[in-house]
């Protein structure tokens, strides 16, 4: 079904209704979940830096990468080209697979002695 949206400049788009789910936000949940994944695992060493700074560095990255997700939910709902639920379930999706990914990395099968 085509709907006409007007868009942030004010032009007039024809274009698909509401897809389900955000394909934005299921990217962006999946690309920067993983970067918080990776980034977590190589800067942040314990045996390097105190427990103390290196706690507070991975709350800031936990933060950055989460409002990059936040932020990107945002701009597809202040665009009005998704409803919320269509945010809320590209996001999960993604951090979903995020944590299957980590968790398949992490089994016991895949430990290298």
């Amino acid at each position: 079904m085509l709907n006409d949206q007007v868009t942030v400049a004010g032009h007039m788009t024809a274009g698909y209704s509401h897809l389900f789910p955000s394909g934005h936000t299921f990217g962006a949940a999946l690309d920067f979940g993983l970067a918080l994944v990776l980034t977590a695992e190589a800067w942040i060493d314990t045996s390097v830096l105190a427990p103390e700074p290196a706690h507070r560095l991975r709350a800031w990255t936990v933060g950055f990468w989460g409002l990059t997700i936040v932020a990107c939910g945002a701009g597809r709902l202040l665009l009005r080209v998704h409803w919320y639920t269509d945010v809320l379930a590209g996001a999960s999706l993604g951090i979903a697979l995020v944590a299957l990914a980590v968790l398949a990395t992490r089994s016991p099968w895949t430990r290298r002695a």
